[in-house]
Parts: C-alpha cells; structure tokens; sequence
C-alpha cells in the first residue's frame, strides 16, 4: 500500500495530515504581496511538528479508497513511518512524493518542501499611476430651497418594520446563546458522568432478637409490641447502605485544541479554558504555542473525541491528539 501518494490529497483537503511516530503536517496559504515594485503571487507553504498524535482520520480516508479496514490502514501508516525513520538514519533525508524531503536536524526531524510545489506565474510589475491636478473650474452657486418637504405618509410603516427587525435580532441572539449553553452542559456532562455503583444491601444478624423474643415472651402484650418496634427500628438505621464511590470514565488524552505564536494570548487561553473547568495547559513546540487540555471518552473512541472538541472549542481550526 503506497501512504505517500496519499498524504498530499489529504492535505488539500483537510488542511493537515497527521502521521504517528513522526508529526504533523499543515498546508497554509500566504496571500500576495509587494516587494520592490513587484506583486509576489500567492503561494501554498507546508509546514511540519515532529509532535506524535493520535489520530484515525487519515487511516480512515485511505481505508475509503483502498478498501480495507482502518486498522489495516493504521499498520500500515506506522510501517510507513518506521521505514521513513530507517532510511533518514541511513541516506540523511527521507523522499514524500510531490511534496519535499524529511531529514534529521540536531535529533530533530526537519521538512524541506519541494521548490516546485508552489505553481504559479511569474512576479508581476506594478504599473505607475499618473496622478493629475484636481480641476479648478470655478463652480455655480447652487441656490437654497426653502421649501417644505412633502408629508412623510409611511413613518409609521417604517418603525413598525424596524422594531420587527429589532425583535428578531435579539431573538435570534437568545436562541444562539441557550444552544450553547445546553451544548457546554451536555459536553460536560458526557466527558464527567461518573459511572456508580450497584449498592448491596447489608443483611443483619436476627439471632439475637429472636432470643430476645423467647426469653420475654411471658411478658405481657405492651412489653412484646414494645421490643419489636425498637427491633425494627434498630434494623433500619443499620441496613443503610453507604453510597457507592464513582468510577473513572475512560483513558485520559491530551488534545491540542489552539496554536499561537503569541505565548501572552496561549496563556490567556488557557486560564479562560481553565475557568470553564477543563484541565488545560500551555505546550511549547518550535517556536509556537501550543493550548492543550485534557479530556477522555467513555468508550475510548479517538475520532469521537477528536471531532466533538473540534465542533466545540474550535470548529474552523485544527484539532488532534498529542498524546
């Protein structure tokens, strides 16, 4: 099976593609710009992080296309990744087709992206621009009106219309803000159920009362119905069961949730993620910061996890599992 034809269609349709036991790649776009009289055209730029990740969402996609399994494909990927690691210790670079070199940089991976990945035109010259004198002209007095503007016969009409739009707007604004609040609750909830316990009831010993009632059963029948009801009553407060200890719920992952180049504003992150209640941190990797937090799935399920903190904490961004 051939991983490397793949990791590019994956990367152009997802944005990044993650390999396990070697990193992460990410496909960005830098937008054009000038540089000395010249329009430098837009170019795609790949980036990679020699950080492990969990992540099944490319075993899956080559599993749509091979079809096999997804743990088929997932052995695949790791023998993929063992045999890049052999050959950068053996020839000094690794090749991944139609995208660039892997090679080791003081015990670092590095990525070296091909010259001829970024096909466009050449830098296009800028065009002067004349710039000519503002006309002059002597203009015509324009005369006042001093008329009276025709009866305004729809203001009313016009109000009307604007508190419906108002109305709506603030309708909508409650309606977003419940869904998120019951979406927060209901991920929470989810993520930190405990599981309890079946709580067993204690039996107790009825030996001694039963003597009890032998040796007073010549008592009369006030003194009998007296040591029963204390009987039961002592039974009762005994037999209450101690409520049961909560379980945990599931492996614990890290998940990168954010990445920014700024550390005040991954700091700030996390202390906002942290107020929140989640178990978040601050993870520095080559120059960027990367926000982190801690979360687990009752049925150790990766791809759900990885897609449910997506959609919640950020859905347009990049989000998957370090470790």
């Amino acid at each position: 099976m051939d991983i490397g034809k793949y990791i590019g269609k994956f990367l152009i349709k997802n944005k990044y593609c993650s390999l396990s036991g070697l990193g992460v790649f990410e496909l960005k776009k830098v937008p054009a710009y000038e540089q000395k009289g010249e329009i430098i055209n837009p170019a795609h730029q790949v980036t990679f992080t020699p950080i492990g990740s969990i992540d099944d969402t490319f075993a899956s996609f080559i599993a749509s296309f091979e079809n096999v399994s997804i743990s088929n494909a997932a052995n695949n990927i790791k023998e993929y990744c063992r045999n890049a690691k052999e050959e950068i210790e053996i020839n000094g670079k690794f090749a991944i087709e139609n995208l660039g070199n892997l090679s080791s940089s003081n015990g670092k991976l590095v990525f070296h992206q091909n010259a001829d990945l970024n096909l466009g035109l050449s830098p296009v010259s800028i065009t002067p621009i004349e710039i000519k004198p503002i006309n002059t002209e002597p203009q015509e007095k324009v005369k006042e009106d001093f008329s009276y503007p025709p009866a305004n016969t729809t203001y009313l009409r016009n109000k009307s219309k604007n508190w419906t739009k108002i109305l709506v707007a603030i309708f909508i604004t409650a309606a977003i803000g419940v869904a998120g609040y019951f979406g927060y609750s209901y991920f929470a909830t989810t993520n930190n159920k405990p599981i309890e316990k079946e709580t067993t009831p204690v039996q107790l010993d009825t030996t001694a009362s039963q003597s009890t009632t032998d040796t007073t059963s010549s008592l009369d029948n006030n003194s009998v119905q007296q040591d029963t009801t204390s009987t039961q009553s002592s039974t009762t407060t005994d037999t209450t069961a101690a409520p049961a200890k909560p379980m945990a719920v599931g492996k614990e992952y890290k998940v990168q949730i954010f990445t920014f180049v700024d550390e005040a504003k991954a700091i700030a992150k996390v202390k906002k993620l942290s107020g929140y209640g989640n178990k978040a941190s601050v993870i520095n990797s080559n120059g960027q910061y990367v926000v982190a937090i801690v979360a687990s799935n009752p049925q150790n399920d990766t791809t759900k996890l990885v897609d449910s903190l997506r959609l919640f904490f950020n859905p347009k961004g990049q989000v998957h599992i370090i470790n």
